[in-house]
């Protein structure tokens, strides 16, 4: 049986479901924080989200954040180099932390008073849980065999479960210190 350690695949063994699942988590993942990034940069129209930084500032500020235009572009790098690496396949633990950071951002603060589906003022959270839960079980499994970090001599501590906990827990320390200085804290409510 194949499972998934802190080294490398060995060259010659068999490719497994492990290997697919993470490629598939990975890309679909990484085009959903890669896209959302690029939308605040203008790039695709539609579906009521924010189409450039000034939108996205304005969001954020209907979320309860202070300093709206720093807050806008942290989101914005942070989806953007968490989804062009989920896609790459690299530093994929630093990518799952900065998407745990953004998803906790939502689920932990203000979509966590409106309920897991939501309640008459907003949506629940229910679409960004599987986002956080599909993350987060990325960094578990790592990259898999169809990836850069699969192939690039990477350090150890960049692989495995271990790095995937470290990640996972990094990215709510990080989103949840975040969340108190300049948001309205965990469970947060919207300031209408």
């Amino acid at each position: 049986m194949v499972t998934q350690t802190d080294e490398v695949v060995p060259a010659g063994s068999p490719v497994t479901g492990l290997d697919f699942a993470a490629l598939v988590l990975r890309f679909g993942l990484g085009i959903i924080f890669f896209g959302h990034a690029l939308q605040k940069l203008g790039w695709f129209k539609g579906g009521g989200y924010p189409t450039d930084i000034d939108s996205q500032a304005d969001m954020v500020e209907f979320f309860g954040y202070s300093h709206t235009q720093l807050m806008a572009w942290l989101v914005t790098l942070t989806e953007a180099f968490s989804g062009a690496l989920l896609l790459l396949g690299l530093f994929t633990p630093l990518a799952v932390a900065g998407a745990i950071g953004i998803t906790w951002q939502f689920l932990g603060g203000l979509q966590w008073s409106a309920g897991l589906f939501g309640n008459d003022s907003m949506g629940g959270y229910e679409q960004t849980l599987g986002g956080f839960v599909g993350v987060a079980a990325l960094g578990f499994i790592g990259a898999g065999r169809f990836s850069l970090d699969a192939i690039l001599p990477i350090p150890s501590w960049l692989r495995g479960w271990r790095a995937g906990v470290a990640a996972v827990v990094l990215g709510l320390v990080v989103g949840t210190i975040v969340m108190i200085v300049f948001g309205n804290g965990l469970g947060g409510h919207a300031p209408f």
